[in-house]
């Protein structure tokens, strides 16, 4: 997939995933989520989806301030439901 150059500068997500381990998936367990893998998941780039992704950024960090992110430990909920104002995109995103 082609897309703007621009998205590979963007920080990415570290987070460590115990069954991606087990399965082989990464020799370590340690995965990077790129703001392209967000793009890929929405269907497409807009500001939603960047705000989405800064703020899954930003909590990652916050949550887990001594290494990256444990993939399953940390729970989403919306305030509304999914086809209600951008709360689908925000959902795939996060």
């Amino acid at each position: 997939m082609s897309h703007p150059t621009f998205y590979d500068q963007a920080p990415r997500i570290r987070m460590h995933d115990p069954l991606a381990a087990l399965l082989g998936a990464s020799d370590d367990g340690l995965l990077e989520y790129s703001y392209l893998d967000a793009v890929r998941l929405a269907g497409h780039s807009c500001p939603t989806v960047v705000c989405a992704f800064r703020v899954a950024r930003s909590a990652t960090i916050a949550l887990f301030p001594d290494g990256p992110a444990i993939r399953g430990e940390i729970e989403v909920r919306m305030p509304a439901p999914e086809a209600e104002g951008t709360n689908g995109v925000i959902a795939k995103v996060l």
